[in-house]
């Protein structure tokens, strides 16, 4: 027995399937689909193991059962058949509980029932190779994020879940060749699919030219508020009226100064964990959001990592779903959920 769905089969189950498999084969010509066919349910259930086809067709009066009984078996049977579509022929009468896909009256012409399952595999073709290009994009996804660090003053892991299998939310951190040092961004495109992914490369791109500019300390780069306001400058050169905002925050960490340096760009707030405290501590953060309008100034802020055990940036898919900030909350999750847990470890001098 075949173990996965044949996306490019029919299974007929009906005593003369003849006649529609002939239109069937000229209807879908050049599709290259294999149609099988069964006289009754119980040969058409085996048949359906052994081949597992993505589309059944039965014909609603067999000899041993009404298509409708077929139907509501095979879909809740073990062998894929929530995977399948049944379409049910010559229904006049409704039994409850089918949960069959499609029902044609008996009135229903050969035409009409060729139209329909051509449509059908159509619409197929053309999801397989969305699911492909997903699949990709996920790939590329996963490659994306950054590898854990474990340093001897300082720890960094994510915690990054898309809201539906690609985010629009993207991140990275990096340190010095000294360890001393601890540089980062996270930002959060507008959206949480495809389209929204597909802007988190360029974003990422020119987070991360701008940060490797100002820890260089080029001229255009001496602080973070230049990072993000260089590429706000850069985004609306290339795409005028036409930018999409995005949320992001910049940073870098002095272990040996013992001090964070921050910009953010609509990020509204992160999180610090102090010794000796149960509760962390919201850092309220404001400023327009990249790509709102041309010529903004971002502020950048400073501030001592002085008995600090831990610093969380996140999206908001992230902070707003914390006890504090979940009043009203009605979902578990609601948009991508990402963030950068520093923890700053107790020999950090």
């Amino acid at each position: 027995m075949n173990n996965t769905q044949n996306k490019e089969s029919i299974l007929l189950v009906m005593k003369e399937p003849g006649l529609i498999e002939t239109a069937l084969y000229e209807a879908l010509s050049g599709m290259e689909i294999h149609i099988f066919t069964a006289a009754t349910g119980v040969d058409g259930l085996s048949v359906y193991k052994d081949h597992l086809p993505c589309l059944v067709l039965v014909d609603n009066k067999l000899q041993d059962m009404m298509g409708m009984s077929f139907s509501a078996i095979l879909k809740d049977s073990m062998d894929g058949g929530t995977h399948c579509s049944v379409y049910i022929l010559g229904v006049n009468d409704f039994l409850q509980n089918s949960k069959a896909d499609f029902m044609f009256p008996s009135s229903a012409s050969m035409d009409m029932l060729c139209i329909q399952i051509k449509d059908y595999f159509d619409h197929r073709h053309v999801m397989a190779l969305h699911s492909d290009e997903i699949e990709r994009a996920k790939v590329r996804q996963n490659e994306r994020l950054p590898a854990p660090m474990d340093e001897d003053q300082f720890k960094v892991d994510i915690i990054y879940s898309p809201f539906n299998e690609l985010s629009g939310d993207g991140l990275d951190y990096w340190c010095g060749t000294d360890k001393e040092n601890l540089y980062g961004f996270l930002f959060d495109c507008t959206g949480h699919d495809i389209v929204s992914f597909t802007q988190t490369a360029e974003i990422r791109a020119l987070l991360k030219r701008g940060c490797k500019y100002f820890k260089m300390g080029m001229e255009q780069y001496k602080t973070l508020s230049d990072v993000l306001k260089c590429m706000n400058d850069d985004l609306f050169d290339l795409y005028q009226e036409d930018v999409i905002p995005t949320a992001a925050v910049v940073f870098a960490l002095d272990f040996k100064q013992k001090s964070l340096t921050y910009c953010s760009a609509a990020i509204p707030n992160f999180f610090i964990q102090y010794k000796d405290e149960m509760q962390m501590k919201e850092v309220i953060m404001e400023n327009y959001p990249i790509g709102y309008e041309p010529g903004v100034e971002f502020d950048e802020k400073k501030i001592s990592l002085e008995n600090v055990e831990k610093v969380i940036f996140s999206s908001d898919g992230f902070s707003e779903l914390l006890f504090e900030n979940s009043n009203g909350l009605v979902k578990a999750k609601h948009d991508d959920v990402s963030a950068i847990v520093i923890q700053i470890k107790q020999s950090c001098p």
